[in-house]
């Protein structure tokens, strides 16, 4: 199911994929950044980023979502992006968020991309600290609102006092069909499905000083809306 959702990312750029670039993504202005739920698209969402950044880590449940990660991004060589990713290079570039250019963007993957972890953000405690938890589609993998609450905990756990920020995407879901089902038998979806309220509450309980949630069009049947997250201490 990993390389399933994995393979999802180099369908053509959709307009909500354009919107994390450049809502969030280019939010990240440099320092460390640790994509947390990373999956096994990291890297994609590295593109927009990995040139400014210091160090990427990427935290992941899953050791098959990893390895997946790690293959794809020791068989990135610039031909490679242009064949996977030319049209997010190109817009990427267009919108001045990354060079766009290839042999940049190979080099800063394989330069700045120093861990891949395998991490529980329900459980493990973290040893470092960053400037930046990129988490694109992962806090909401959750079972109750406990766990909801015990994931922006992590997530605070893991920036810098003061410094650090936030920057996540939910999307909750319409309907439980049997594909979400598939989801969450698989670890890649969660049954609270959590939607505004239930944010605004995690992040207020979590005592984030600074923080804003707004709705952006996904187009996606099951899954029209996505809250973008931007939080800081």
């Amino acid at each position: 199911m990993h390389a399933k959702y994995a393979n999802y990312i180099e369908t053509p750029v959709t307009p909500y994929r354009h919107a994390i670039f450049s809502k969030l993504i280019r939010n990240i202005t440099g320092g460390t950044v640790c994509d947390l739920g990373s999956h096994a698209v990291g890297h994609y969402w590295a593109l927009g980023y990995a040139e400014r950044a210091d160090d990427i880590s990427f935290y992941d449940i899953a050791q098959e979502a990893l390895e997946i990660q790690q293959r794809t991004i020791d068989g990135l060589s610039p031909d490679e992006l242009i064949s996977r990713y030319g049209d997010t290079l190109a817009f990427l570039k267009d919108e001045n968020i990354a060079s766009g250019d290839p042999e940049q963007m190979a080099f800063a993957i394989h330069d700045k991309i120093n861990t891949l972890e395998k991490f529980d953000f329900l459980n493990d405690e973290p040893h470092e600290r960053f400037d930046f938890v990129l988490a694109v589609e992962s806090l909401e993998i959750v079972r109750t609102p406990d766990e909801f609450a015990k994931a922006f905990q992590s997530v605070r756990n893991l920036l810098k006092e003061n410094t650090g920020q936030l920057l996540a995407v939910i999307v909750p879901y319409v309907s439980n069909d049997n594909n979400v089902q598939t989801l969450c038998e698989s670890g890649l979806e969660g049954t609270l499905n959590p939607g505004l309220k239930e944010i605004q509450e995690a992040l207020k309980n979590t005592d984030f000083k600074h923080a804003s949630v707004e709705t952006v069009k996904t187009y996606m049947e099951n899954y029209p809306d996505a809250y973008f997250i931007s939080a800081s201490h």
